[in-house]
């Protein structure tokens, strides 16, 4: 009962931040504060945006805090509320068809993000009502981790093909990355083909649980060996295969 209360609600909520974040003509606006604002990835993505904006949501930072592939691309991008920080990024003015396709490319089937309506300031003057995805699912959110280079590659190239600000872009080039093991890599050859053909056939509600299996082997075996070889008589090579 809890669970039927709770996908209600959340439909609900999504209906009304969608209803928020949409114009006079039906465009959808998104806030893309991660990999979409890379014009590269959107086009991966097949989202063609009609109008981008530039902007910042105030009162809140960017964390990554939303569980990817361990071992590989540990921490995706996701939004942490704290009155004193500001996160930039672009809008972006969708078509239904392609706000769709976007949110289901972000995990929304399996509830990965929560569609949220957040006041953006846009460079250019404007304040716009748009949609941000923001992680709230026990089953996806952990600590803060490092992004992988790959990862924070496309936020950094994002920023800068959209001109946001340069104590944004210094910001994120500072940011430091999670450093990739040789097993990193073999584990990357050999699974992510296997996970992304289970994903595309298995129901949703399955994804989130062959992730939580990842992370429990990572969590209760790879981190107390990792805690062991991290003693001083270790040698380097050793950390740098199991990293």
């Amino acid at each position: 009962v809890c669970a039927a209360a709770s996908s209600v609600f959340h439909a609900m909520a999504s209906s009304t931040a969608r209803s928020s974040a949409t114009d006079a003509e039906g465009f959808v606006w998104n806030f893309a504060y991660g990999s979409n604002m890379c014009a590269e990835k959107r086009a991966y993505r097949g989202i063609a945006p009609t109008e981008i904006v530039a902007g910042r949501l105030v009162g809140y930072r960017l964390s990554f805090s939303v569980k990817g592939l361990p071992w590989l691309d540990p921490g995706m991008g996701n939004l942490s509320v704290d009155a004193t920080s500001e996160v930039h990024g672009v809008l972006l003015r969708l078509s239904p068809k392609d706000y769709d396709r976007l949110y289901d490319t972000e995990g929304g089937p399996i509830g990965t993000y929560r569609e949220c309506c957040v006041p953006i300031q846009c460079y250019d003057g404007r304040t716009i009502d748009a949609i941000a995805f923001i992680a709230s699912n026990p089953a996806v959110l952990g600590e803060e981790y490092l992004p992988s280079v790959r990862y924070l590659s496309m936020l950094r190239r994002g920023a800068k093909e959209n001109a946001l600000s340069d104590a944004y872009r210094r910001f994120l080039d500072a940011y430091p990355t999670h450093a990739i093991g040789v097993l990193g890599y073999l584990f990357a050859c050999i699974m992510t083909p296997l996970l992304l053909t289970m994903i595309r056939t298995m129901p949703p509600r399955y994804t989130l649980r062959l992730m939580r299996v990842f992370w429990r082997v990572h969590d209760m075996l790879w981190v107390p060996i990792r805690a062991v070889l991290q003693g001083p008589y270790c040698p380097r090579i050793v950390l740098a295969i199991v990293r």
